[in-house]
């Protein structure tokens, strides 16, 4: 669904990249992993960032790109210590 709705908006010449922030676990895993996957075949690139102690890190790397391109903060506090349009633009 993400990829679909974002196909609509594509402009030549610009990454197509998706970036999920999340402080839990998904509500609808397969689901979840499945649009994931559609939008991979698509060239989409996922970058994580999950945020907090509630997370299941197999679900993260199963979601991302690549499973390298999951990162972790502690809480929403650190987040004005990192630089997340570098990070992006660097692929994590």
């Amino acid at each position: 669904m993400a990829a679909t709705v974002l196909d609509s908006e594509l402009r030549d010449g610009v990454p197509k990249i998706i970036l999920i922030v999340t402080d839990g676990n998904s509500d609808q895993p397969f689901e979840t992993k499945y649009e994931a996957l559609l939008a991979k075949l698509k060239g989409y690139y996922i970058l994580i960032l999950g945020i907090g102690e509630n997370l299941y890190l197999p679900e993260l790397e199963s979601i991302a790109t690549e499973s390298d391109q999951v990162q972790l903060q502690p809480n929403y506090a650190l987040l004005s210590n990192m630089d997340v349009t570098e990070k992006i633009c660097t692929g994590m």
